[in-house]
């Protein structure tokens, strides 16, 4: 292994690394709860689904971050390190957009289906954009975990977390419909569900 690869290398387990902590002290808080309405052990459809993905898909992130030579042969699919580079760039900027909208949602913010009951329409930082950039940003996440683990398993079930994710947005249109009324229907007008609408 070259100084250039083992450079980039241990800088794709460093970020992914502190990604993961971020991430999963925010499962604790969430646990206890602490921060966001949602718990993570929550057995609505789902909720229940996504929170066994993260199951399976949490392990194989820390078998990458202490001892990705451990990764089963049969897991493994050798990249370039221009893939690994774009899987890198991915990443940033999906959790970026992740952690920017959480942070925009502050106390609005839940893993589960809710609002609170002085609930306001967010419609600044990406939520200007789209209206559902959490899941905006998993569309990023996603790929990039098999661009820079080569691990095909894992990038499977972060897509299979994604659809899951995803395939929950009509039950969330349907809630904010029904609590924010007509300033709902005309924010949709005006935004994408997860990518930004040009026209």
């Amino acid at each position: 292994m070259g100084k250039e690869e083992w450079f980039m290398d241990n800088l794709i387990r460093l970020l992914v690394g502190i990604v993961f902590f971020v991430v999963l002290v925010l499962g604790f808080k969430m646990a206890i709860k602490k921060a966001g309405r949602g718990k993570i052990t929550d057995r609505k459809g789902l909720t229940r689904m996504r929170t066994i993905l993260v199951a399976c898909i949490a392990p194989m992130i820390v078998l990458f971050l202490v001892s990705p030579q451990d990764t089963p042969v049969t897991l493994k699919i050798s990249l370039p390190d221009w893939m690994k580079l774009i899987g890198l760039v991915f990443f940033i900027a999906g959790m970026s957009l992740r952690m920017w909208s959480q942070v925009v949602l502050g106390t609005y913010w839940s893993a589960d289906l809710s609002l609170k009951t002085e609930h306001k329409l967010i419609q600044g930082g990406p939520y200007k954009y789209v209206r559902h950039p959490i899941y905006s940003s998993y569309i990023l996440v996603a790929p990039s975990l098999f661009l820079l683990t080569e691990n095909w398993m894992l990038g499977l079930l972060a897509i299979i977390f994604v659809l899951v994710s995803i395939a929950r947005i009509p039950a969330e249109e349907n809630m904010l419909k029904k609590h924010f009324g007509d300033l709902y229907s005309k924010y949709i007008i005006t935004t994408g569900a997860v990518f930004p609408r040009f026209c």
